[in-house]
C-alpha cells in the first residue's frame, strides 16, 4: 500500500493503477491477480478511496488477500 499511498499521481484509472502495481517486484503474482480481480473499473481520486473500495483498513497488504477472500 506504500506505493498506492505515496507513488501514484491521482486521479488515476483502475487500469492505470493495475498496470503500475503489476510492475512492482514487492507484490507476488497472487497479490497482483487479487488486486486485478477486486479493483472495480473507474477513476480514483485518492489512495483513501482505493483502500476503501478494496476494504483495506491498515496493516500489511497481504491482509487483503488472506482475510477478504
Amino acid at each position: 500500500m506504500e506505493h498506492i499511498k505515496n507513488h501514484v499521481n491521482y486521479s488515476v484509472s483502475a487500469d492505470e493503477l493495475k498496470i503500475a502495481c503489476n510492475n512492482l517486484i514487492e507484490l507476488s503474482d497472487e497479490e497482483k491477480k487479487w488486486l486485478s480481480d477486486h479493483l472495480p473499473d473507474g477513476m480514483y481520486s485518492s489512495a483513501d478511496e482505493v483502500m476503501r473500495v478494496l476494504g483495506w483498513r491498515g496493516g500489511d497488504v497481504r491482509d487483503l488477500i488472506f482475510f477478504k477472500g
